[in-house]
């Protein structure tokens, strides 16, 4: 794969009133201060349905229609892909394709890299047809139709899948249709205006050849240029990040579960001194009393705290809505999928935060596990800042004990344990499936 820095150029035309214009969208990614080549992009349009994959080493531009409504493909009699069901996928899903005339259709599934899955190719007649989808092992891959005259393509995501399944299509024949189609939300053209709201997330390998992402979003009024800032890791399907609490944080999928890639920092700091309290707000610590701390490593807090006082395992506590504390038994289902050496594979790379060599993280899992350090009540001090990362599940371990789960600098294990519930660690959510 190249290392050189790629800037792709992406030639949007928008209809205006006053007639057609174009802007031009240039792109480059950077990996730890330093370029890095571009696998693909992902653009959404967040205003109106729309989605494209453009790949790298191209230069596109695309002719929007001065119709744009939410079917334009059924409204104009073009080739058709209508939205899988069910959705995501179950194993399989199913997915329609309509043709104005009797001719080849070409059909494609591909990773978010663009890499072939598995394809199909015939002679078909005028009509909707019907295929069956198994995604296999990917999470989420693209269903891309093509005839002699137009393209189409839809988005699809797969949760929980098979890991031990390959990508297959299989025809289930000609469906008999009306004139009328119903609307559904499905991915026919690129439709653009100015002013619409954009997603872009980019796709790019780290200096060891370990898949990262990074996301923007903007509403480009005039010729832009972004620079992806690349992260290990792949973001939750349509939940790239989220606000909670006056901070953004971003998402990381890990299998068939949805983690927060950022330690939790939400509440007001108080002192260590001061034991805190079920009072209808959020308190948290900052290692050595220093807000700065939380600004890099987040909050620490008590079990009670983090529980919002509640003892139900899996309870939402004081993370935001939708979201929730790890179970000892989620936290086990991450380890387990990442294999061997799961530890290595959720801490941060580098020496930036982790005050060791840690020459044996890589980030893989994008999980990107950082050393908060801890409140120890035993002792009523702060330590291990910069070498040791732990982190609360919402299971008691005893009456007077919460459990956790760690990572150590230069170490291949995970930490398992429990920690009095007065002591204050890191907190990491999950989202809710």
């Amino acid at each position: 794969m190249k290392k050189t820095c790629l800037s792709l150029i992406l030639a949007i035309v928008s209809t205006l009133i006053t007639g057609q214009t174009s802007i031009d969208l240039t792109f480059t990614a950077q990996y730890e201060g330093q370029n890095v080549s571009l696998d693909s992009i992902l653009i959404e349009n967040l205003t109106r349905p729309g989605i494209l994959m453009v790949y790298s080493d191209t230069a596109i531009s695309l002719e929007i229609t001065t119709d744009i409504s939410e079917n334009p493909s059924s409204a104009n009699g073009d080739l058709n892909v209508f939205q899988n069901y069910p959705n995501p996928a179950r194993s399989f899903t199913n997915i329609e394709v309509y043709i104005p005339e009797d001719e080849i259709l070409n059909i494609r599934i591909t990773d978010i890299l663009g890499r072939d899955l598995c394809s199909h190719s015939a002679l078909c007649e005028k009509g909707t047809h019907k295929y069956r989808l198994y995604p296999g092992n990917e999470q989420f891959c693209f269903f891309t139709a093509s005839s002699k005259n137009s393209i189409r393509t839809i988005k699809i995501s797969n949760s929980p899948y098979a890991a031990d399944n390959k990508c297959s299509l299989h025809y289930m024949g000609l469906k008999q249709v009306s004139n009328h189609f119903k609307a559904y939300e499905g991915i026919y053209a690129f439709p653009f205006l100015l002013g619409d709201e954009l997603r872009f997330t980019g796709y790019a390998n780290n200096s060891i050849d370990i898949l990262g992402s990074d996301v923007i979003q903007d509403a480009p009024q005039s010729n832009s240029s972004y620079t992806f800032t690349i992260k290990e890791g792949i973001p939750c399907p349509g939940l790239p990040w989220f606000d909670y609490e006056g901070k953004t944080y971003r998402t990381v999928q890990i299998g068939g579960q949805c983690w927060m890639q950022d330690n939790l920092d939400a509440g007001s700091m108080i002192p260590h001194t001061t034991l805190m309290q079920n009072n209808g707000t959020i308190d948290k610590y900052c290692y050595n009393d220093n807000s700065a701390n939380c600004d890099v490593y987040g909050g620490l807090y008590q079990w009670d705290e983090m529980m919002n006082y509640s003892t139900t395992p899996g309870t939402q506590g004081i993370c935001p809505a939708g979201w929730h504390i790890p179970t000892i038994a989620e936290w086990t289902e991450l380890i387990t999928f990442l294999g061997d050496y799961p530890s290595e594979k959720l801490k941060k790379a580098g020496t930036e935060l982790w005050g060791c060599s840690n020459d044996m993280a890589t980030n893989e899992s994008g999980f990107t596990g950082i050393p908060g350090g801890a409140f120890m009540d035993w002792s009523g001090s702060f330590l291990a800042l910069t070498l040791e990362g732990d982190h609360w599940s919402s299971d008691d371990f005893g009456t007077t004990n919460g459990a956790n789960r760690g990572l150590v600098c230069n170490g291949v294990y995970i930490l398992e344990g429990s920690y009095d519930k007065h002591s204050a660690i890191s907190v990491r959510c999950l989202k809710n499936e």
